[in-house]
């Protein structure tokens, strides 16, 4: 399982279910069956290219995360990302910080706008960004965000699409619309060379 915070998670059980006097055994002989919800430290990987799809939206659950694929990564971290509209506006900075922090590259993007105008709330991100040592890049439009970090990405990269997870729709203006990181993933991952 990726993630130190789901392998603890993992262990936490397994203490559990001895107190309930579970055989240590008969626990373990189940372990193998363990699987993350869809949307959580998903990996889709081809030709040695890993791209991570996390519902990663808050800035402690983006450290968390960039931190456990940074022991893992052989090369470089692409992170796409965006903040929701109409919600805390208080951490759009902080996620770029973050993110900036932990990535090679940062592709900075929308993640249900609602209502805000997606290129104000990506300002509000930048601005966590300014002194960064990754290199950053905006694209509005998170489809092609997600394309552009997977056609860069080589052999070795990791690609983390933070923020809708296993969500199936994006909100902007009044309009719920389909889109789903993983399908776009996937679809980019079969074109990629």
């Amino acid at each position: 399982m990726l993630g130190e915070y789901n392998e603890t998670n993992a262990l936490a059980s397994i203490g559990v279910m001895q107190c309930l006097a579970y055989e240590l055994q008969e626990i373990l002989s189940q372990t193998a069956f363990l699987t993350l919800p869809e949307g959580r430290m998903e990996s889709i990987e081809k030709d040695g290219v890993n791209v991570i799809i996390d519902y990663a939206h808050t800035p402690d659950a983006l450290s968390v995360v960039l931190q456990s694929l940074t022991k893992i990564c052989e090369r470089k971290i692409t992170t796409v990302f965006g903040c929701g509209g109409n919600r805390d506006k208080g951490k759009r900075k902080e996620m770029g910080e973050r993110a900036a922090f932990y990535s090679t590259h940062v592709i900075v993007t929308s993640d249900n706008p609602r209502n805000e105008d997606p290129l104000a709330i990506i300002a509000d991100i930048i601005e966590g960004l300014e002194e960064a040592n990754a290199s950053i890049c905006v694209e509005p439009d998170r489809e092609r965000a997600i394309k552009q970090a997977i056609e860069q990405a080589e052999t070795g990269d990791i690609v983390l699409i933070a923020g809708k997870g296993h969500e199936r729709t994006q909100h902007i203006g009044d309009k719920i619309l389909p889109f789903s990181d993983i399908e776009i993933v996937q679809q980019s991952l079969l074109k990629k060379v």
